[in-house]
């Protein structure tokens, strides 16, 4: 299943491109996207990494990275919109 499907309101379409993660370009979405799957596989499906520590390796610290600057868009644009919604802590 996509996560288009199960999280569709954290994606934006256009005409001009693909559906992107919002505060991501294309290339970033797809990138996470890889991250992410690569983080389910990695722990046996059991969820992403954890924010609990710091990231350890380059896939986890890009993963972090794509997923702060999804934040920013994210709440950005529900601030936009007027709404409001609980973040989860970042360092």
């Amino acid at each position: 299943m996509s996560n288009e499907r199960i999280f569709p309101r954290r994606y934006q379409a256009s005409a001009s491109q693909p559906c992107t993660l919002i505060g991501l370009t294309v290339e970033e979405t797809s990138e996470f996207e890889r991250l992410d799957q690569l983080s389910l596989d990695t722990h046996s499906g059991n969820g992403a990494w954890s924010f609990d520590d710091e990231p350890t390796t380059p896939e986890e610290k890009r993963w972090l990275e794509l997923y702060r600057k999804h934040e920013t868009g994210w709440s950005a644009w529900l601030a936009a919109e007027g709404e409001s919604k609980a973040t989860v802590p970042l360092r």
